[in-house]
């Protein structure tokens, strides 16, 4: 029998990495052969167009209209844990593993709920997450670091020289934007993807156009696998050109940029053009770590089997425990930020609403002024036809009464 899995996620919209990190956790699924449910608040393009096919059967939570009574699922993995409290004790969904993962241990909105403990499995994203995670309490926690696929670690590129420069970020930072048109007032080719960009999932074939990534997060993995350059740095600064002398303490701030310096404009433009080729150098050796610690089919392989030898977890019981706490398992501050998270989305879609009804408005107001200048046309037109045919019937008649006056002349004359 086919196994489900759930995979939630808050949104499945933009290419952020929560869900591309979700939409890559479908797919492994999926290639194993079990039937995946995706659900999310928002599904929606530029990401949803590109990650659709990983997914059996979405569930829209706005809707509010999935019969969960009817299913268990193998395994839930849960990215935002507020979805997970919904599921569990309003939906009281029925599910034998449930796996809670976070993000970032400084992000709010990455919380993990407090019955945790009770779960199959709690995930970190890097150590600095799981030590924030077990600061609060979490007993167990597993690293489930950023990743690059097998497939990238074994194609061959070889970067040559420093031509072409991408900075991938959905926040760049004044400084990298002063070093962009440094960089190109110099003779370089820069380009940005993301918010203020291209807006592309990023994959082996885009990134391997460029002898340079200025980035943090996921997208290091990508590039230490496929043997180019990474300069590690955006809004919470950065350490600069990944070396093997601090590629450890990077690691252990997830990539992130954190635990090191700002940098201005001018120190970022020279590093990146000085440092190149010892940068470049070194490239094999950090890909051989790379595929040591960060393969991802490796990775995801491991924690399926921990999941599987963990014993089915107790929902009656968490309900029974939780039940008249329901309200606590989301702190102050992060009812806070859902609050104004969503009183942000509702402020977009009233715009968005209104907009659309002004839009339909003028098009209305633009066919009903049409509908009154045709009226108007025709009138005119009616009224000049009248007066023309007026016209042609006293021109008629001024003719006929020449011709026959003329005629009763002639007549006249021929009877003298």
């Amino acid at each position: 029998m086919q196994k489900n899995v759930l995979v939630t996620n808050f949104e499945m919209r933009q290419f952020t990495g929560s869900e591309i990190n979700a939409a890559t956790i479908a797919k492994r699924f999926k290639d194993l052969g079990y039937k995946v449910y995706m659900l999310a608040m928002y599904f929606d393009d530029p990401i949803y167009s590109e990650v659709k096919d990983c997914f059996d059967e979405i569930i829209d939570a706005k809707k509010d209209d999935f019969d969960f009574s009817n299913i268990e699922f193998d395994i839930v993995w849960a990215h935002h844990s507020f979805l997970l409290n919904w599921l569990i004790f309003e939906y009281k969904i029925k599910a034998k593993k449930i796996v809670v993962s976070s993000l970032s241990g400084v992000v709010t909105f990455e919380f993990v709920p407090e019955y945790a403990n009770d779960l199959s499995l709690v995930l970190a994203n890097s150590e600095e997450t799981k030590e924030a995670l077990i600061k609060e309490g979490i007993n167990d926690v597993y690293v489930l670091e950023n990743y690059s696929f097998k497939s990238y670690f074994e194609e061959v590129n070889e970067v040559k020289g420093l031509k072409n420069i991408a900075i991938v970020s959905n926040h760049v930072p004044e400084e990298i934007m002063q070093a962009k048109c440094m960089l190109e007032e110099q003779g370089y080719n820069v380009e940005i993807y993301g918010l203020k960009g291209k807006k592309e999932l990023i994959n082996d074939e885009i990134l391997k156009k460029y002898d340079v990534i200025i980035s943090i997060g996921k997208t290091v993995q990508y590039a230490m696998s496929l043997q180019i350059p990474m300069y590690v740095y955006d809004i919470h600064g950065g350490e600069g050109y990944l070396t093997l002398e601090n590629l450890e303490k990077n690691r252990s701030k997830n990539f992130s940029g954190r635990g090191f310096n700002k940098k201005n404009a001018e120190e970022i433009c020279k590093e990146i053009v000085n440092n190149f080729e010892n940068a470049l150098q070194v490239t094999p050796e950090i890909k051989k770590y790379a595929y040591e610690h960060f393969c991802f089919e490796n990775n995801i392989d491991k924690i399926l089997e921990i999941i599987n030898n963990k014993p089915d977890v107790d929902l009656e019981t968490i309900r029974k425990k939780y039940i008249n706490k329901r309200e606590a398992l989301i702190s102050k501050g992060m009812a806070k930020y859902l609050i104004e998270k969503y009183e942000d989305i509702l402020r977009i879609e009233r715009h968005n609403l209104y907009t659309e009804i002004k839009r339909l408005t003028t098009i209305e107001e633009e066919l009903r002024n049409a509908m009154v200048e045709k009226d108007e046309l025709i009138k005119t037109q009616g009224e000049i036809i009248k007066r023309h045919e007026k016209e042609l019937h006293e021109y008629k008649k001024s003719i006929s009464g020449k011709c026959i006056r003329a005629l009763k002349r002639l007549k006249k004359r021929k009877e003298q």
